[in-house]
């Protein structure tokens, strides 16, 4: 986990649950994650222009943790289905479980 001295509960749960999504790549979080504060590490548009050196399939897996995180990632659904080899899909979906799971406890 990131150094997040002052994130709530709901901020680390989501931290965590997208954590599943990105699977072992902890590239991934890193690049998305301010390492001390429970934000995204860029505003979105500055986050689109600096993936373009990910491959498609981690641009939508940060895509989705985005749109987790704060609703800003414009993930496709048609993207998540044809981009993510097996395991990363079944990652996204484990993890929109999760999340809907979890907002119905909140």
């Amino acid at each position: 986990m990131m150094n997040w001295k002052h994130a709530c509960s709901s901020d680390r749960r989501l931290f965590d649950l997208i954590q599943v999504i990105m699977g072992e790549n902890k590239k991934l979080s890193s690049f998305l994650f301010h390492p001390e504060n429970a934000s995204l590490s860029n505003g979105p548009k500055e986050l689109f222009r600096m993936m373009k050196g990910f491959s498609s399939g981690e641009k939508v897996l940060l895509r989705v943790g985005m749109d987790l995180w704060n609703g800003s990632g414009g993930a496709q659904v048609g993207d998540v289905m044809s981009r993510l080899d097996g395991g990363s899909f079944r990652r996204v979906i484990e993890g929109m479980v999760r999340a809907y799971t979890q907002e119905g406890q909140r």
